[in-house]
């Protein structure tokens, strides 16, 4: 019998922001976050991009 993961889990595992430093402070609160998504242009997967990015916006 294998151990089911929390709902949250399942949804960081299978969608497409898995490994974005974004997704990873934000979660579902990320505002290019959606469900069911399954590519994304705005992914910031270093600390420098995503250090970039806030500046820009100001964050």
């Amino acid at each position: 019998m294998t151990q089911e993961q929390p709902a949250s889990h399942k949804l960081h595992d299978a969608h497409c922001c898995k490994h974005c430093i974004k997704f990873d402070e934000y979660g579902e609160e990320c505002n290019i976050f959606w469900e069911k998504k399954k590519f994304c242009t705005m992914k910031a997967q270093s600390a420098q991009e995503w250090n970039e990015e806030k500046l820009m916006l100001g964050k």
